[in-house]
């Protein structure tokens, strides 16, 4: 690689390797950790990217299981003096 990857591309290795699709983005993988050796402003936005990536889907995942997850039934609690609520 001869120049800096973009933000596509950058985008791209951070989702491969947070969520492990490391086989189907073999080549672009190889090529950018290549370049991530030598240069380290790359290296800082893919680290950054990578913790964008992780948190988007520790969200996503979290409301999933919200979605899921059986709802609490409200107890009925009653006034003093026997009245109704």
């Amino acid at each position: 690689m001869t120049n800096h990857p973009d933000g596509d591309q950058i985008e791209a290795y951070a989702m491969a390797v947070v969520q492990g699709y490391l086989d189907e983005q073999e080549a672009l993988i190889i090529e950018i950790e290549d370049h991530l050796l030598w240069c380290h402003a790359c290296l800082e936005n893919v680290m950054r990217e990578e913790r964008i990536v992780a948190a988007v889907r520790s969200a996503a995942l979290n409301t999933r299981s919200e979605i899921h997850r059986p709802k609490k039934k409200l107890a009925t609690v009653r006034m003093a003096g026997g009245g109704n609520p």
